[in-house]
């Protein structure tokens, strides 16, 4: 499989064809409401405006990815919702720790009662390129006073992390067309997911988690537009995701091959649209 470096350098040579997709997931990074630092909502507003996702986006993803200002794209079914934009903004961020009671100490962290603002960041160590963006993010909380502790473990122990709730920041991936919005709001209901750990110190995660149950079966085309326009709208406020970018699948050909596209699933591939 290629990299994104790879893929740029080949993009670059111009000896063979590059394709890339639509936007087809999202890469977001999850917020943990029920761990001690990340429950309050101020905390993770200021972590939202700290990260330079357009750092992140340029320079660990080569400009491959579109920035994410909502966790769903607005080319998602039911995801085109206005919502406000948390903008990278470090003056921000740290009025918002202020306001959440963490004062800045001269080792140039933050501190309350006592306690130092840390926190830490779990990911799978198969993936370089999230320890890659962990590096970047750990840097931006870095400004606003935040040590963030990064820790890559193998996967299952990554999976089984996620079934417990035991992270304060952990990575997460929507399911991609064609299963978002539906399934992926779905799985948020499962305690096995890490959406549904992060979710549960929510005041409104049983509303939540009802309502999502709801609209599974719900008949009414403007009833569900409506119901999607709210869970999004809550959840955006909620600060639970800090969206970073909407993934695209990528393709490298020779430029005899024509009719390379894309399906619908990043999972399928059209070898049927395509002829030399």
């Amino acid at each position: 499989m290629l990299n994104l470096d790879a893929f740029a350098a080949l993009q670059k040579e111009g000896t063979y064809k590059t394709e890339i997709s639509d936007p087809v997931a999202s890469r977001a990074i999850l917020l943990n409401a029920h761990q001690p630092i990340t429950r309050d909502i101020n905390v993770r507003k200021a972590f939202q405006h700290a990260i330079d996702k357009k750092a992140i986006a340029d320079g660990i993803l080569n400009g491959s990815e579109t920035i994410a200002d909502t966790l769903m794209a607005k080319t998602v079914p039911y995801c085109d919702v206005d919502l406000p934009v948390r903008s990278y903004d470090v003056v921000k961020a740290n009025e918002l720790m202020e306001k959440a009671g963490w004062s800045m100490g001269k080792d140039g962290y933050r501190y309350k009662d006592g306690k130092k603002c840390a926190v830490t960041i779990y990911y799978n160590s198969n993936n370089s390129q999230e320890r890659t963006i962990s590096e970047y993010m750990q840097n931006d909380l870095k400004k606003i006073g935040v040590e963030l502790k990064i820790v890559g473990e193998e996967k299952q122990a990554f999976l089984d992390r996620q079934r417990t709730g035991e992270f304060d920041l952990q990575y997460s991936l929507s399911w991609g067309t064609p299963y978002d919005p539906q399934s992926y709001l779905s799985s948020w209901r499962i305690p096995a997911h890490g959406d549904y750990q992060a979710q549960v110190g929510l005041e409104r995660k049983e509303w939540l988690d009802k309502t999502i149950t709801a609209l599974m079966i719900e008949p009414n085309e403007d009833t569900r537009k409506n119901t999607y326009k709210e869970l999004l709208a809550y959840i955006h406020e909620q600060g639970v995701y800090v969206p970073l970018s909407y993934s695209r699948t990528k393709a490298v050909h020779v430029p005899a091959l024509k009719g390379v596209t894309f399906c619908t699933s990043q999972y399928e591939i059209p070898f049927e649209r395509m002829s030399f």
